[in-house]
């Protein structure tokens, strides 16, 4: 009885609650790549990031799990409200061992209530 009533009142008070979405939209926010011979030339994506805040935002530093990985951003950059921003990214194979992998992107943001954002890249080395 006590762990019902305990329920139900978790659910009332949680379910009134409204969830905020993200300040940062990103896309794609995680990318499978699917098959990759090892000896294959760089994989190029590019991911779009849009400041769904009222307020500016700034992308301090972008950084990844690996050093299979490269980040084309060199510097912090602020993104108005309702602007978006495209970063390129590289997976070099050469760099991953043969086998399934998953490595990650770290975009650390200023001014968002979420500090930090990630990106998932999944996929497997032949």
């Amino acid at each position: 009885m006590k762990n019902m009533v305990i329920t139900r009142l978790f659910f009332i008070l949680f379910s009134s609650i409204q969830y905020k979405a993200d300040a940062l939209e990103i896309k794609p926010d995680r990318l499978e790549l699917g098959k990759i011979n090892q000896d294959s030339v760089t994989i190029e994506q590019e991911i779009i990031i849009f400041n769904n805040e009222k307020t500016q935002l700034q992308i301090k530093k972008l950084r990844s799990s690996c050093d299979c990985i490269e980040i084309g951003l060199e510097h912090a950059v602020k993104l108005k409200p309702g602007q978006k921003f495209s970063i390129k990214i590289e997976l070099i194979p050469s760099k991953l061992e043969k086998g399934k992998f998953r490595k990650y992107i770290f975009l650390e943001v200023i001014g968002s209530i979420k500090p930090v954002y990630v990106i998932e890249i999944n996929g497997s080395i032949l």
